[in-house]
């Protein structure tokens, strides 16, 4: 009985350690990262899929689920945002915000963005490329 209680402790206790283990966190990568390039909608159309774009303008409405329609001054293009992506944030139409993507091009139809990050813009981008 006495091994029993010892063996149910032993492992207790490396259950715990585990799990402080799996509560540790961790850094991060510091140096440079891959280039965003500022890019508009209608310039969306002529880039490969998965090209990395970052994006400012308005969301405009809802398509129901994470897909929504987003606008710049060169047109409109559907944008896929994950609810964890949001971190909270509240944004209205007349908000603009920076997105942060990947071009998401299917055999046929119009290309998205599969949304990596959005924040709330404090200051426009250049107009000058």
């Amino acid at each position: 009985m006495k091994k029993y209680f010892l063996a149910l402790a032993l492992l207790a206790a490396g259950l715990s350690a585990a799990s402080a283990q799996a509560k540790k966190h961790y850094g991060g990568f510091v140096g440079p990262e891959t280039q965003y390039s500022p890019t508009t909608v209608a310039e969306v159309k002529n880039l490969s899929d998965d090209a990395r774009v970052m994006l400012q303008g308005n969301i405009i409405s809802s398509m129901g689920d994470e897909d929504y329609m987003f606008k710049d001054s060169t047109g409109t293009i559907k944008v896929e945002i994950d609810k964890k992506k949001w971190d909270g944030m509240t944004v209205t139409p007349q908000d603009m915000v920076d997105i942060r993507g990947k071009v998401d091009k299917h055999w046929f139809g119009e290309p998205e963005i599969d949304v990596k990050s959005i924040s709330l813009v404090s200051q426009p981008m250049s107009a000058t490329k």
